[in-house]
Parts: C-alpha cells; sequence; structure tokens
C-alpha cells in the first residue's frame, strides 16, 4: 500500500508542476478542470480503499475474539482433563496400596482381614472352595478396575495432547492476527494521509482555477485566437474518438497459464488481505482464496484451502518449476500460505502486509520461508 500510495501523490505533483499560464482562459480552465476530475477520481479511490481497510480490520477483529474465546475455552478444557487425571491417578494408588495390603495380610498377617484364616477357617472342603473363590473374585475386581482406570487415564491423556496441539494452533494464529492487524492499520493511516494530501490538492487547484479566470478575462479575445482555439478543441476531440476507437479492440483471451498469471493483476494495490476472504468484488482475499479465485477464472477447481491446494496436481522440483505452478511457504505453519509463480523468481499472491502483489521468493522473507513445495496444475 505504502509503494502505491507514493506513486498516487507522485502522479498528482507531477500533474500540477506544468501549470504556468497558457495562451487563453479557455485551454488553461480545461486543464485545471481536468487536474480536479482527476484528483476527484483519486480521491473517491482512496475513499473506496479506506473502506475496503475499515471493513479488514472489523473483519480481523472478529476473528481475533473468536481466536481468543477458542483460546480461553481449550486452556479451561486442558485445566479440567489435568484435574481428572489427577484424580484417577490418586485412584488408582488408593486401590493398587489396597491390593497390596491385602497381598501382605495373605502372608504375614496383620489387623486386617488374614485371608489365610479365613481359607483355615472353612468347615468342610466345599466351603473352603468357595472362600477361595470369593478371595479370587474380589482380587480380580480390584485389579480390572485399576485397569479400567489405567485405560481411563490414557484416553484423558490422549484428550490432553490434542488439545495442546489445539491451543499451540490458536495461540500461531493469534500472533498472526496480531501482526496482519498492525500491518492493516498502518495502510489506513496512509490511505487517510493521502486522502488529505488530495483533498488540500484540490483546494489550490480551485484557486488556480479562479485566479485564471480572473486574469484572461481583463484581456481581450481576438478572433483569430478564438479560431486557434476552436481548431485546437476540434484536433484534441478527434484524437480523443481515435483513441477511444483504437482502445475498443476485443482483448483475445489466452491459454490457462496466461489467464492464471494475469487475471489477478488489476487487484495490484486495490486489495486488502482479509482472513478466510475470497470476494472479488471488494477486492478481499486471503492467500487460498485468491488462488482458488484466479484458477477459477480459468475454469481449473482447486480447493479452497492452502491444506487442499498443497495435494492438487503434481509436485515438481524447484529447478522443474514454470508459470502457473503453485508455490507455497512454510510461514506460520507448514504450507501456511501460497501463491502463484510467475517466472524470474517472482510470485503473485495475497500478501497480508500489501493485500494482492507481486513478490520476489529469491531473497529475504519469502526466501527464507520457501521450503521448495511446487505443485503443478496446468500440464
Amino acid at each position: 500500500m505504502k509503494k502505491t500510495i507514493t506513486i498516487l501523490g507522485a502522479t498528482i505533483l507531477l500533474g500540477t508542476a506544468i501549470a504556468p499560464s497558457l495562451p487563453t482562459y479557455a485551454e488553461t480552465s480545461t486543464e485545471i478542470e481536468q487536474k480536479i476530475k482527476t484528483n476527484q477520481q483519486e480521491q473517491s479511490e482512496v475513499d473506496k480503499r479506506i473502506q475496503q481497510l475499515e471493513e479488514a480490520i472489523k473483519e480481523n477483529e472478529q476473528t481475533m475474539i473468536k481466536t481468543e474465546s477458542d483460546i480461553q475455552k481449550t486452556e479451561e478444557e486442558i485445566k479440567n482433563l489435568q484435574d481428572e487425571i489427577k484424580v484417577i491417578t490418586q485412584e488408582i494408588e488408593v486401590r493398587d496400596e489396597l491390593i497390596k495390603n491385602r497381598l501382605r495380610s495373605m502372608q504375614s498377617g496383620n489387623s486386617l482381614v488374614d485371608y489365610l484364616d479365613v481359607l483355615l477357617g472353612s468347615s468342610d472342603f466345599e466351603e473352603f472352595i468357595g472362600r477361595a473363590s470369593a478371595i479370587a473374585t474380589i482380587t480380580k475386581a480390584d485389579q480390572d478396575l485399576i485397569v479400567q482406570q489405567q485405560t481411563a487415564k490414557k484416553e484423558l491423556q490422549d484428550k490432553e495432547a490434542t488439545a495442546e496441539e489445539k491451543l499451540a494452533s490458536l495461540n500461531d494464529l493469534k500472533v498472526e492476527l496480531e501482526g496482519m492487524k498492525s500491518q492493516i492499520e498502518e495502510q489506513k493511516a496512509q490511505a487517510v494521509a493521502m486522502k488529505e494530501q488530495l483533498s488540500s490538492k484540490e483546494q489550490q487547484l480551485l484557486i488556480e482555477k479562479e485566479k485564471a479566470r480572473q486574469e484572461e478575462l481583463a484581456k481581450q479575445a481576438s478572433q483569430a485566437v478564438e479560431q486557434v482555439t476552436v481548431a485546437s478543441e476540434s484536433s484534441t476531440k478527434k484524437a480523443s474518438s481515435t483513441k477511444s476507437n483504437s482502445s475498443s479492440a476485443p482483448v483475445v483471451n489466452g491459454d490457462a497459464v496466461r489467464v492464471v498469471t494475469s487475471v489477478g493483476n488489476r487487484f495490484i494495490g486495490n486489495s486488502v488481505y482479509s482472513f478466510g476472504a475470497a470476494d472479488p468484488a471488494n477486492g478481499r482475499f486471503d492467500c487460498s482464496g485468491f488462488v482458488s479465485w484466479v484458477f477459477q477464472q480459468a475454469g481449473i477447481s482447486i480447493g479452497r484451502s492452502t491444506s487442499v491446494q498443497s495435494t492438487k496436481g503434481t509436485k515438481v522440483s524447484t529447478s522443474e518449476m514454470r508459470p502457473g505452478d503453485l508455490v507455497f511457504f512454510d510461514t506460520y505453519k507448514k504450507n501456511g500460505h501460497v501463491g502463484i509463480y510467475l517466472g524470474n523468481g517472482k510470485f503473485i499472491g495475497s500478501q497480508s502486509s500489501t493485500g494482492v502483489a507481486i513478490a520476489d521468493m529469491t531473497s529475504g522473507y519469502w526466501a527464507n520461508h520457501f521450503k521448495g513445495h511446487v505443485r503443478r496444475i496446468i500440464n
């Protein structure tokens, strides 16, 4: 966004730098009015940009609220699981100690029930068998209960591990959202500053227009000058008509590779990164949403998420990659970002800091996060 605003500002300043007095009021007024019209169009574009950024900020904040809520719920879930594990562990220890006491009682006898006395106190063999069976049943029940408790403990530990992984993923997402929010707010501040600059420039142009009008009203406009002015205006209209006719020639669609490497260019400098979005009407995309939309324009469905897109087509080596291939980057997670390779180490994608933009993957951040994962969708 910063680069886009700088270019826009430079265009306006260059436009006003060529406004010395011209031969007639009509020519001066026309040129200034055109500058005012251009300025107003640029203000409208900046207003639209600010609106896009404000919407992106709201969506980001909503996602952040949900993520923080999910983090709190997951932390509570982990705490409850840990409490349950602690209780089961204590129960297992108590049961295990009880069995040990019973075994010690059978071997040496003490204040507890002496199993040997119980057996020897039988009046006949049948009663002896019954008492032995009862003791075995009690001991087996204790052992079975311990096994059940240990199984329950293992299940709780597995749930705890799963919850810990979920919590780590949510914390990673929170970090990414916080960074995204900071970048979007910076873009908005730049856009607001640009709007103020354009508004100030419009006021200057209006003053220049009135000044030129007052100066020319004091002059005597000759018939010859009027004829030259009419001829000049006619020539200008004819040139404009010729230019309009030449620009209306139909554009021939290229093949699928040309479509996917060029159709997204219109969003460069005119879009924002919005988590979970694929909204071309308002210029809002996340990385996988943009790539999915681009390929749809070529009649190709590749799925909506990076996890799905990372399995599509055929995996190729970096030495073989060509324009139109998908390139994946390990950002906050493996295959966390995706773009479309353009050749010469460049790719186009919806980046969180810029919206749709062309980036260099041969150095800096993208080079550090590119691990060689390339998928060919179009053979």
